[in-house]
């Protein structure tokens, strides 16, 4: 068994030194492998701001959209807290 791992860890710094010598071989300047230089292009207009008018809300219709997110959230926190998670009531 320790001959094995020996074997293996004189393998694995072989290929190591391998590969710490390998250099990659330069692309000339003529390859064909030359990138191509990118050109900026023009950048569409934004469409023109449509004309802002005042949002008109009713108070009582927010409240309600308020809280029933809030009665939600609650009742998501304790659907997560449930008895099988811990009840930390």
């Amino acid at each position: 068994m320790l001959a094995l791992r020996s074997d293996i860890q004189e393998q694995a710094l072989s290929e190591l030194s391998q590969l710490s010598a390998y250099r990659p071989s330069a692309v000339g300047a003529g390859g064909s492998e030359r990138l191509t230089k990118r050109v900026p292009s023009a950048v569409p207009a934004a469409p023109a701001p449509m004309e802002e008018r005042p949002v008109q809300r009713d108070a009582d219709q927010l409240r309600s959209r308020l809280s029933s997110f809030q009665s939600g959230t609650s009742r998501g926190r304790r659907a997560s807290t449930g008895p099988e998670n811990g009840d930390h009531q």
